[in-house]
């Protein structure tokens, strides 16, 4: 899995791969620009669906009506 780390010497930020067995031994994460291992994982978003936002459906609002929600017109 690919987790985002920031060096807290020069506050670069970057992304590990590490497989769990890793994470779960708290292998020290090496900063990829300074070299320093005094580093902190950050949070970072979720992505659920699996898939990038490229390939996610675009989102259509809605029909309206000038006198309330879609479907309530009687025009």
């Amino acid at each position: 899995m690919f987790y985002d780390y920031r060096c807290t010497k020069c506050e670069d930020i970057f992304e590990v791969r590490l497989s769990l067995a890793e994470k779960e031994n708290g292998k020290p994460v090496e900063c990829s620009n300074c070299g320093s291992v005094e580093t902190r994982q950050m949070i970072s978003a979720l992505n659920i669906g699996g898939g990038s936002a490229a390939s996610q459906p675009e989102k259509v609002p809605a029909p309206s009506c000038c006198c309330g929600p879609a479907g309530s017109c009687s025009i």
